[in-house]
């Protein structure tokens, strides 16, 4: 198992404030509460904890789960994607994969940055 993968592990069970030493882990965030969506024809399941890599876009920030988190008809199909478009922390928009069309969320969904320090990987307040 890779370092960051383990990192990533320790951050799921370490979702308090990060401590003064921690430095953020480039490009990879974490949901602290479970999000479920309907899509046209997929479902949208993260539980907390999820985590998710930023990839390339022109929204201020675009992440893409590690995980499969999309399924049809109960079969997993995909990763989902979040856009935050306006750097504010919380997600705006959802898609069902790296490719399909985003769907504005009804409410903005909170997310962190994954840190690393001394104590190993931990969640911190979102950019």
């Amino acid at each position: 198992m890779s370092a960051l993968r383990v990192y990533g592990l320790i951050g799921l069970f370490a979702l308090s404030g990060a401590a003064a030493s921690a430095q953020p882990l480039k490009g990879v965030y974490v949901l602290p509460d479970a999000f479920e969506i309907g899509l046209t024809l997929s479902k949208v399941k993260m539980p907390a904890g999820t985590m998710l890599r930023q990839v390339e876009s022109d929204s201020k920030l675009k992440v893409c789960s590690e995980a499969i988190t999309v399924f049809q008809l109960g079969i997993p199909y995909g990763r989902a994607c979040l856009f935050d478009d306006d750097g504010d922390g919380t997600f705006d928009r959802v898609a069902g994969s790296s490719l399909a069309g985003p769907k504005r969320l009804k409410a903005p969904l909170p997310y962190h940055a994954v840190e690393i320090s001394s104590g190993g990987a931990q969640s911190s307040k979102a950019p």
